[in-house]
Formats: C-alpha cells, sequence, structure tokens
C-alpha cells in the first residue's frame, strides 16, 4: 500500500507566491527566509508554508500498512554530540536512551558524531565548505549544520540524543527517500532534530552545495535550524526537481504525532504530562499512542546563559 499526497492547485500556489512577491519576499532571490519585519509578510508567510505543509504532510499516514514496503534509506542512525568543554559527555539519560535506541534496531548501524569526525568529514568530503564551518559564530551552527552534511554523504536517519525511543522506526521510513516531520499544530514549521534520507538527495544536495553558504552569518534559526530548514523544503517543493509525481510520493513530511506529539507551543498545560512520559516509557506509550519516538525539547541554545548545569555541547 503507498499513501496518497494531495496536491494544491497550481494556482493557489501561484497566487500566494504572486502576493509575497508584491509584500517584498521573493522565493528566488538567494533562497532569503520569508520571515521578515513586517507582520503582514510574516502572516503570509506562515499561510505559504502552512499551505504547502498541508498539501504534502502525509495526515492518514498509517505506518502499520506501510511495513509491506521496502526500505531504501540506508540502515545507519547518526548522533551528534558536539562538546565544547573537554571531556563533557552526554548526559546518562541520552546514553541510556541510545542504548535503548540501539536494542529497538539491532541490525542497524550507529555513529556518533563528534567535533573530530565532524570536521574531518566537512575537510575530506567538502573542503569548499570549511572555512564557513570553522568560522561559524555560534558553535550549534556546526553542530545543526553538520546532519546536513552527514545525510548527504552517509544516508541513514539522523536523530538529535534528545530522542526517547519507544518503537523500531522503520515503518516510518519505508518506501520514502527523504523523511522529516511537521512540529508544531497548524504545521507551520518541520525540525531537523529527526530526518533520514538516502544519500545524495537533491534536497541535502541543495542545502550542503550552496544555501548554507548564504545563510552562514543569520541568526541560527535562520541559518541553520528550523526556520532555515522549513524554507529549504518549502523551496524544494515547488522546485523543477519536484514536478514528477513519483519523486514527490517519496518525499514523506509525517504528522507531528509521530515523532513531536509534545513541544515547548504546548504550554504549561502538558508540562507535568510530558515529565511523566520522559520519566516512564510505558506511561508515555499510553498517553501518545501513535508515537514512535518523542523529544526531550531544551532550546538552551536560546537561553542557556540563565540556566545551571547543560551540557556544553548545547552552546
Amino acid at each position: 500500500p503507498t499513501s496518497t499526497v494531495v496536491m494544491a492547485p497550481r494556482a493557489v500556489i501561484v497566487v500566494v507566491l504572486a502576493a509575497s512577491v508584491a509584500l517584498g519576499y521573493n522565493p528566488a532571490a538567494n533562497h532569503q527566509n520569508p520571515l521578515i519585519s513586517s507582520n503582514a509578510t510574516k502572516s503570509l508567510a506562515s499561510v505559504y508554508q502552512t499551505m504547502l505543509w498541508t498539501d504534502f504532510t502525509l495526515h492518514d499516514f498509517d505506518p502499520r500498512k506501510n511495513s509491506m514496503r521496502s526500505l531504501t534509506i540506508p540502515k545507519k542512525i547518526h548522533h551528534v554530540w558536539h562538546s565544547w568543554t573537554p571531556g563533557a559527555q552526554p548526559p546518562e539519560e541520552y546514553i541510556e536512551w541510545e542504548r535503548k535506541l540501539k536494542s529497538l534496531h539491532p541490525s542497524w548501524e550507529f555513529t556518533r558524531w563528534g567535533n573530530e569526525n565532524s570536521r574531518k568529514l566537512i575537510e575530506d568530503h567538502y573542503p569548499s565548505f570549511l572555512s564557513t564551518y570553522d568560522s561559524y559564530d555560534k558553535p550549534v551552527k556546526r553542530s545543526d549544520a553538520i546532519r546536513y552534511f552527514i545525510l548527504h554523504h552517509h544516508g541513514g536517519l539522523y536523530m538529535d540524543m534528545s530522542f526517547l525511543p519507544l518503537e523500531n522506526v522503520e515503518d516510518l521510513l519505508k518506501g520514502f527517500e527523504f523523511v522529516c516531520a511537521v512540529e508544531n499544530p497548524g504545521d507551520h514549521q518541520i525540525n531537523m532534530a529527526f530526518m533520514a534520507s538516502v544519500k545524495e538527495h537533491p534536497l541535502l544536495e541543495e542545502i550542503v552545495n550552496g544555501s548554507l553558504q548564504k545563510q552562514a552569518k543569520g541568526h541560527v534559526l535562520r541559518a541553520t535550524g528550523p526556520l532555515f530548514f522549513s524554507h529549504e523544503i518549502n523551496h524544494f517543493l515547488t522546485d523543477e526537481k519536484m514536478k514528477s509525481f513519483s519523486s514527490r510520493e517519496k518525499f514523506g513530511i509525517l504528522p507531528r504525532k509521530f515523532v513531536y506529539p509534545f513541544g515547548w507551543w504546548d504550554g504549561e498545560k502538558l508540562s507535568a504530562e510530558a515529565s511523566e512520559c520522559l520519566a516512564d516509557a510505558s506511561k508515555c506509550k499510553g498517553t501518545y499512542p501513535d508515537a514512535y519516538v518523542v523529544k526531550k525539547w531544551v532550546a538552551s541554545w536560546a537561553f542557556y546563559k540563565h540556566l545551571e548545569n547543560v551540557p556544553d555541547a548545547y552552546h
């Protein structure tokens, strides 16, 4: 069985793009992020993104019915842990979650990417990007950027270490060449904390060979993070490379319930529920029955100076 992807009328895309240009957003100009200061433009950009996510998100996707499809994404799981203080190690709960992830995927290859092997990947295979990589003004940009290069070069599944695994994720990936998930209600943003790909996917080709270089000096969210990633997908979905239906069928944007069932956007009312989930996986599955993984949201890149005992790798 395959999942149906419902496409928006081409005229709707044209109208939104035309209105965007009228308000000062040109999606073809150096891939500039649509989120700029004008409230009207912000609102329109949100509609523009929501339209595409709604059209491409697999709202009726059933992983159980997907189990008979073949897995073309390499069986490799990648973690990134960049330490900026000598000897700093991941929190014990992350080590425990990593062990559980391995036990749920016994036939998969695992790699944890640190400072040295991350930089060596860039140096050996993407030397033209090395000066940008070394000159990032914030270490978190390197932690963000390296995941695109890892998947472009090796393929497989990238996951933040801050995910609690609940089930084997293969059924989420089968039949697709690229998989990611919407992060928040309304499908306004796609996060790159969980993404899977075949080697040298054209989306990643565009990112590693151009877009990252152009956005290097911006705010971390727009330079390497979720806003950057969301915009790159937005651009890709309207690109000539995605014109064929077969390509669209193999590009999977999952609903949030499978990967990000709760998060910072849900407010305090869910904080106790989420904490209980992260503390006890059996309770977690009962609360979020569709989830295959759940993420512990830290966001210390934004406010770590106001926290104590935050691992340096987050900085």
